[in-house]
């Protein structure tokens, strides 16, 4: 039996084949995502009751958006040199 890796672990529990993982999403993409989960949270009334799935979804997106940004400012830098 081999080493045990963490990098299996996580393939295992998502369930993606490893080649899925090391693809790289494009900046268009990031921002179409973050924009359909910013919308998906605020569709839900403040009234009612959020969904359980959402209980730290403001945390991931916080997260995810400076990680966006990020990305954004290495792309417009490879562009402009």
């Amino acid at each position: 039996m081999g080493t045990f890796k963490i990098l299996d672990f996580i393939i295992l529990e998502v369930g993606y084949p490893k080649e899925a993982m090391k693809v790289k999403k494009g900046v268009v993409h990031r921002i179409e995502y973050f924009t359909r989960k910013v919308a998906e949270k605020l569709s839900v009334h403040p009234a009612h009751k959020q969904p359980r799935s959402y209980k730290y979804r403001s945390q991931r997106l916080k997260i995810y958006k400076e990680l966006m940004h990020k990305e954004i400012r290495k792309y417009k830098e490879a562009r402009s040199c």
